[in-house]
This record gives structure tokens, C-alpha cells and sequence, in this order.
């Protein structure tokens, strides 16, 4: 057994990997290499993977960055594109399947050979024992790769070092052609595909009418507190702020007055009722007082901000970016907005908000829209909004709403918006509505799961251009109420009760004034669901 500080150095430079449960060793026979027992690891299968090949220093990818089945697995300079990342899947007895998030395909002994030198290719996922491989420690910080059907192990042809050379299986000989660094995300390193940059520039309509360019070139300050936050931003001077730590803007319980539900209603498993701040109550409500606590935050225009490290938490923070523009957010957990009451906070407002980014972000808990754009037809002719939402986790459960989800999720009128690859996870409706003849919505790559209500709508004219997105679960994936314009293209995917419900398609939309690249969806899904929300800074 590995003495702790020699745990803790393996940890160190493996990231995620864990030595198993009771720090026991493996009965799989002795290391050559070290002179100890090789011992089997555990993989957080929440994470995603680089496979760097340490005779190489290359990431495993599937040749050429093809998603066709049966295409060799080689070695090639570390990218982080998502033909380099994998998912670990558990098998039993401690094996793993392993999946490349670009093709969804799993890594194969071809033919399911037990002998020497038989290529390791990708194929669907079976769960087959050809498909299974051990984890195990061989020292500093490397492992190998053990086929459970085969016992042999994953070996760089020949040793060889150039972009492009393949894998096999071989008997286990140390060399360093068989051994491997797992690089996590979100665990520092070289190869992590999940990790942004500060030097990242927003694509899509963010990126038009000059771009977007928040604080440009001032020199960043480091934020520790919720005061200097709330300061800095408010303040009429370019600014680029790096928060270093979570912060909380929740005040002490302010006295509000509304509206509350005569009926209650069960929430996940929690009998509630539903409370709108409001000053007039409809047929079905009592007027009542409830607390709220939130902070507004009245941003100036020409920000930039970013959580550093692995992004930062910002609990009851709402953000008002009305009249105001150039503005970059990126890398925040925004949560904790009065998230027992409705109507009483948005995570972001954007009204008459010209030249915004939101990248990298997650939102939770927040008592009305996570992001809501609204804008007047006047003020768009004038100055038209150029906004890109990207990378961004969106969770609508809540115990606060009749149904456990939310609602309100994220509204934009009259707006030029793009929105790509974002998750929009188990919420209701909003997401996102659409409204306004101006209103210019391009969204793809995105992923909707188990939606109740509806997923995109456009009203009141408003138009949207849907590509190679993923709908799972999601009732009306795309629904024209009142006068509106959709198109899709043919990438779109619908699982599900999404093949079933409404999927409106009509009317004349926008051509798209700019140059992007796609992922099919089902690629699009998968590069959404492990690097979606706050990440690493590299």
C-alpha cells in the first residue's frame, strides 16, 4: 500500500482519480515497475477526461477527430477540443467504459480479441467486457489501462510519439508507452477541454457592432468582498474585476408586500404556498407579507467579471444592467435570489442593455427571470441589442413552485440574442419566451432536458432560427403563440416526449449575420452536459 504522502502527490497530478474505497490494495499482482501492488483507482464519473499518453506527452482521440464507428483510437497534440475528452462510465468490479464525448462512442478491443496487438478502436457502447477497463496506479501520478476481457493493456504502437500513432492492447511491460495521465477538468494541467481563458472573446451577436469588449485593457482588480463588487461595478470607470472567493449580497429580511395562493400545492414532496410580489391580487389570492433579502446591483456600462479559479458562487446578487452596455460576465454560480418568493428579483436584468456576454454562468434558485431581456421596439431601431448567451447551466428545480420547477426562466423582447450551448435542466416555461417584430433569436447547439411547459416559444412577431439543438423530455420544443416566425434545420433532435409534442415550424426569420461552427447535437449534448456552467481558468 502507498504511503498518504504518496497518495496525495498522485492526487495531485491525476486530479479527480481517488484511490478506492479503504485505500486497499489490488489482489491484481505486482507492479514491475514500482516493486509494490498495483492499486485500483477510482474515477469521479462526473468529470470529464484527457487521456495524455506519457511517453508522448498527446491526447487519445479518435483519428482525425472522426465520430464514425469503428475509427482507430491514436494519439495526437493535446487540443482540448471534445475529440480528446471522455467520460468515465462505472461498470461493475470497478471497470469503466469509456466514452469520447464527441462521437458518444466507447473505446473496443476490435473483435473483442484477447490477443496481443489487436487495435483499440471506438464502437457503440455495449457494456461488453471488451469495452471495460481497470484504472490502476503506476506511480507518479500515471496509470494503466486494463481490458477486463483480455487482461492486457492499452499500449501506444511501438512507442511511437508522432500525431496519429495507434493503440493496441499488449501485455503489461512498464514502458512508458503504457502508461497515461487522466487529466480532470477542473483540476489544472495541459489537455483539460473543459477549462476557458481569460484571452476568450464572445461569438455570435455579442461579437457584432463593434463587439464586445467589457473592460478592455484595464488592469484587473481583485475582488474579495461584496462590497467592492457592488462598488466597482457601480462606479462610472472601466473595469476588469476578478472575484477570488464566493460572495454573499443577502441582506437582512426586509418586509415585502404580495400576493399568496388561497390553495397550497405540493412541491418536491413539500406542501407551499406560492407567494407573488405584487400590488394588486387576482381571484385565487389573499393580500399577505412575506421577507425577502436580495441586493440589486446597478451596473455601469464598459465591465468585465469574471469568477476566477473554478468559477465563484454570488448568493443573492441580482444584476441590473438597464440603459448600460459593453458588459462581460463569466465564470459566476448566481444563486439565492428570494428564491421563496415570485416576482421578487431576476439573476440578470438586461432592459435597453446594448453589447452583453454571459458565458460560462449557472443560475438556481432565483425568485423571477434567471436572465430577462427586455427591450422597446423604439429603443432597439435606435440602438439594437447585440447579446450572446453561452456555456451556461440553467436549473429550474424548485421546492418554492407549484410542480418543483420554475416558471419564469429567461424572457427577451425585441432583442438580437444568440444562445448556444446552454442547458436548460428541468425547469417549466420561459426557455427562453420570445417577444417583439424586432426580437432576432439564434439559438443551437443547446440541450433542453424534461421540460413541462415549453421550451422556446416566439410571440408577437418575434423570430428564431433553431439549429442542432438536443430536446430530451421537453414538452414543446419549439411553439408559435399568437403571430411569430420559426425555422429549424434538419440537426435538431427530439427524444423522448420531445418527438411527440409541439415542434411548430413557420414564417420568414432572419439570415444569420455572422460566421459560427456547429456540433451535431447529439455531440452538442454531450460537450454541453460536462462543460456547461463555471469552469477551470487556465
Amino acid at each position: 500500500m502507498r504511503s498518504a504522502a504518496s497518495r496525495l502527490f498522485l492526487l495531485s497530478l491525476v486530479g479527480a482519480i481517488m484511490p478506492s474505497c479503504g485505500e486497499a490494495t489490488s489482489e491484481l499482482g505486482v507492479d514491475e515497475v514500482i516493486g509494490g501492488f498495483a492499486e485500483e483507482l477510482s474515477v469521479d464519473t462526473s468529470k470529464t477526461y484527457s487521456i495524455v499518453g506519457v511517453g508522448s506527452d498527446k491526447c487519445v482521440q479518435p483519428r482525425g477527430g472522426s465520430t464514425g464507428a469503428g475509427t482507430d483510437a491514436v494519439i495526437s497534440t493535446c487540443s482540448g477540443g471534445a475529440a480528446q475528452q471522455f467520460q468515465f462510465i462505472a461498470q461493475s468490479g470497478g471497470y469503466y467504459s469509456i466514452k469520447n464525448v464527441s462521437s458518444g462512442l466507447c473505446l473496443d478491443v476490435t473483435d473483442a480479441s484477447t490477443s496481443s496487438g489487436a487495435l483499440i478502436k471506438q464502437w457503440s457502447c455495449s457494456g461488453g467486457a471488451y469495452q471495460q477497463f481497470l484504472v490502476e496506479d503506476t506511480g507518479g501520478g500515471t496509470v494503466k489501462l486494463t481490458a477486463r476481457h483480455s487482461g492486457l493493456v492499452i499500449d501506444v504502437i511501438g512507442g511511437g510519439t508522432s500525431n496519429g500513432t495507434g493503440l493496441q492492447q499488449w501485455g503489461w511491460g512498464g514502458s512508458t508507452n503504457q502508461k497515461f495521465k487522466l487529466v480532470a477538468s477542473g483540476t489544472g494541467g495541459g489537455g483539460d477541454p473543459c477549462a476557458i481563458s481569460l484571452s476568450d472573446k464572445p461569438n455570435g451577436f455579442a461579437a457584432q457592432s463593434g463587439g464586445t469588449t467589457g473592460g478592455g485593457s484595464a488592469t484587473p482588480i481583485q475582488v474579495t468582498t461584496a462590497s467592492q463588487l457592488k462598488q466597482y461595478l457601480e462606479d462610472s470607470q472601466a473595469r476588469v474585476l476578478h472575484i477570488m472567493n464566493d460572495l454573499d449580497f443577502r441582506t437582512a429580511a426586509r418586509t415585502v408586500s404580495g400576493c399568496e395562493k388561497k390553495a397550497s400545492c405540493v412541491s418536491q414532496g413539500k406542501s407551499i404556498k406560492e407567494f407573488r410580489v405584487a400590488s394588486t391580487c387576482n381571484s385565487d389570492e389573499v393580500p399577505s407579507t412575506r421577507t425577502r433579502n436580495e441586493t440589486t446591483i446597478n451596473v455601469k456600462s464598459n465591465k468585465t467579471v469574471i469568477g476566477m479559479g473554478d468559477g465563484v458562487t454570488l448568493y443573492g446578487a441580482s444584476f441590473n444592467l438597464g440603459g448600460q452596455e459593453n458588459l462581460i460576465f463569466r465564470n459566476l454560480d448566481i444563486r439565492d435570489v428570494n428564491p421563496g418568493l415570485i416576482e421578487a428579483g431576476d439573476g440578470f436584468t438586461l432592459t435597453s442593455s446594448k453589447r452583453v456576454w454571459i458565458d460560462h454562468c449557472s443560475f438556481a434558485l432565483i425568485s423571477d427571470g434567471y436572465i430577462d431581456v427586455g427591450t422597446t421596439a423604439a429603443d432597439t431601431v435606435t440602438h439594437p441589442d447585440y447579446i450572446t448567451l453561452s456555456w451556461s447551466y440553467i436549473d429550474g428545480r424548485t421546492p418554492y413552485q407549484c410542480g418543483g420547477q420554475h416558471s419564469f426562466v429567461n424572457f427577451a423582447n425585441n432583442a438580437k440574442m444568440t444562445w448556444h450551448h446552454n442547458w436548460y435542466d428541468n425547469s417549466s416555461g420561459r426557455n427562453p419566451k420570445l417577444g417583439g417584430a424586432l426580437m432576432q433569436a439564434h439559438l443551437y447547439n443547446n440541450y433542453w432536458l424534461n421540460t413541462a411547459y415549453f421550451c422556446i416559444t416566439a410571440a408577437e412577431n418575434a423570430q428564431a432560427r433553431v439549429e442542432s439543438n438536443y430536446f430530451e423530455n421537453a414538452n414543446r420544443p419549439h411553439w408559435l403563440q399568437a403571430p411569430g416566425a420559426i425555422a429549424i434545420d434538419s440537426g435538431n433532435v427530439y427524444s423522448g416526449t420531445s418527438a411527440s409534442s409541439n415542434r411548430d415550424v413557420g414564417g420568414s426569420v432572419f439570415t444569420v449575420p455572422y460566421s459560427y461552427t456547429k456540433d451535431n447535437a447529439t455531440t452538442a449534448k454531450e460537450r454541453v452536459k460536462a462543460c456547461s456552467g463555471p469552469q477551470r481558468i487556465q
